[in-house]
């Protein structure tokens, strides 16, 4: 360290003498007097990192980023997880709709109505039920979270679906 700071002064003073000596250095000298220093600094930094520190340095990196990319990939697999578990709340409410005795203004269906018919809806408006009884958006809706799931619950690494 001592010797960039004796690259430093000497660079320092070739400016000083160059300029004049009763001449006071601009702005502009001073920053590229101080950029030249800096870098001669650095240049003297990395030629005193041998390749332990630079190993330590690149392992710390990628340590770093796996823990990121396990951060994502938990959250993904939860999202996942959860449009499991929603598609099977579907799956019960279409075998529902199969029994008319079912009475969904009474507890636990009204639940079940509440959670799925928002999502339903969405697809209700772009398919109507076909003679006014066949009612096709489930399908669709189920298609779409499956769609969801997979690629949610798919391998990143292996680039497959």
């Amino acid at each position: 360290m001592g010797d960039s700071l004796a690259v430093a002064a000497a660079v320092a003073g070739v400016n000083a003498a160059s300029r004049g000596l009763g001449a006071k250095p601009s702005v502009g000298a001073k920053l590229g007097d101080w950029f030249r220093t800096q870098q001669e600094a650095g240049k003297d930094l990395v030629a005193k990192i041998d390749f332990q520190d630079a190993t330590v340095i690149a392992v710390i990196g990628a340590v770093m980023s796996y823990k990121e990319k396990k951060m994502v990939a938990l959250i993904t697999q939860a999202v996942g997880s959860f449009i499991k578990l929603y598609l099977l709340m579907l799956f019960v409410r279409v075998l529902l709709t199969w029994f008319p005795n079912v009475d969904w203004m009474r507890q636990p269906w009204a639940i079940l109505r509440q959670v799925t018919d928002p999502y339903l809806n969405l697809f209700r408006n772009l398919i109507p039920p076909i003679m006014g009884q066949i009612d096709f958006t489930p399908i669709l809706g189920f298609m779409v979270l499956q769609f969801l799931a997979k690629v949610l619950s798919s391998d990143p690494s292996v680039g497959r679906f």
